[in-house]
């Protein structure tokens, strides 16, 4: 593409503690987004302090503004982070629209360690949707709250207990979502460690936009894996779910089960590894449109061969085989295979510098194996 970004960015750090930059960024080419600024401008500044730090940022796109301030504090047992933004709801960055485009709000997360095994997490962010309000109300604000409490009652159990509300209620769209559920995860030794779970969520939906949308769901799910024998391992987990729609004639029981088995392992002492999987999942009562099921039953069989020669060198070679059958009339029958092949490889270049950056993400437990971080 004709699309390409230039410029320059200065950073100025006086004192240990204290930080400051400035970048400016030219963006041209015939194929960068309609309606981008040539020019954009950032400055930003931070501070340490024994206990916390306090850091700023402001950002200029040649016609609009958007600012950014952040505070920290730390003590044993507690933290807490905040944020102040005020981002205008023509701001563009040099890609294109700013991910919270029109927001102006305060966002904070604490997080309070009473004994070395309870856990208690909140967040609350309050903000106004500036770039699509609410027609009716559009200086109605949005409120975003969660609280957790962990508790492990031993290496081997864990409880948690969690509750969230988002009352997009300043939004086009106004909805608001509670969430609530507990959750224990146990790992028992017998013959061999077996892991295991269950929990119980409750979601209620009240769309004030589309009412025949708002629900009550309940959901059980629970499921258990272990190693049968040397890189071999069974897995097994179900979910049952009682949804009541409110103001339209539509209730759903939906249930789901799915048991798999997964081995792998280094062939010999080549560099070689193998990976297979084998999979079963069936649905049920999934024809209301309540259900939140995809109304597919299926057997799925992977396999994967890489060659590791080195740490740094990878090749791989993977397929994937699903056959579908319809447990829902609106699902297609049908016989999915997907093929992959890559390379990964890192060598030194030889050049060196100290970097300074974060690690952004979740760390999350995926009970239901399928790679994805999902509401529950």
């Amino acid at each position: 593409k004709d699309s390409f970004l230039g410029g320059l960015d200065v950073n100025i750090k006086p004192w240990e503690t204290q930080k400051y930059g400035f970048s400016v960024v030219k963006g041209w080419g015939k194929d960068r987004l309609e309606g981008l600024h040539t020019y954009g401008y950032d400055t930003n500044f931070s501070y340490n302090f024994k206990k916390g730090d306090l850091s700023g940022d402001l950002a200029y796109d040649s016609e609009k503004f958007a600012y950014l301030l952040n505070t920290s504090y730390f003590i044993p047992d507690f933290s807490v982070t905040s944020e102040f933004r005020n981002i205008d709801k023509d701001f563009k960055t040099m890609l294109g629209l700013g991910s919270r485009a029109g927001e102006i709000g305060f966002l904070t997360n604490a997080v309070y360690t009473p004994l070395d095994y309870v856990n208690i997490n909140t967040r609350m962010d309050i903000y106004k949707d500036r770039l699509f309000p609410n027609v009716d109300h559009p200086d109605t604000w949005n409120e975003d709250v969660s609280v957790g409490v962990s508790l492990q009652q031993d290496p081997l159990t864990n409880w948690r207990l969690d509750y969230s509300i988002q009352n997009d209620l300043g939004k086009i769209s106004a909805i608001r979502n509670q969430n609530a559920g507990v959750s224990l995860n146990r790992q028992i030794e017998w013959i061999r460690r077996i892991s295991t779970y269950l929990m119980y969520r409750c979601y209620t939906t009240k769309n004030y936009s589309a009412p025949s949308l708002d629900y009550i769901n309940n959901r059980i799910l629970a499921g258990l894996s272990f190693n049968l024998i040397k890189d071999l391992n069974y897995f097994i987990n179900g979910e049952l779910g009682w949804v009541k729609a409110l103001n339209v004639d539509d209730d759903a029981s939906p249930r789901a089960f799915q048991t798999g088995l997964d081995w792998s392992r280094q062939l010999f002492k080549s560099p070689l590894y193998l990976n297979l999987r084998f999979m079963y999942r069936d649905e049920e009562n999934t024809i209301s449109p309540f259900s939140f099921l995809s109304g597919e039953d299926y057997i799925e069989g992977y396999g994967e061969i890489s060659y590791k020669p080195t740490a740094d060198m990878q090749a791989f070679f993977n397929t994937r085989v699903r056959n579908v059958w319809a447990e829902n009339p609106t699902a297609s029958k049908r016989l999915d295979l997907n093929l992959y092949s890559g390379l990964r490889y890192l060598w030194n270049t030889g050049f060196r510098w100290e970097a300074v950056g974060s690690v952004e993400g979740f760390v999350f437990k995926d009970l239901n194996s399928d790679g994805l971080r999902q509401r529950d």
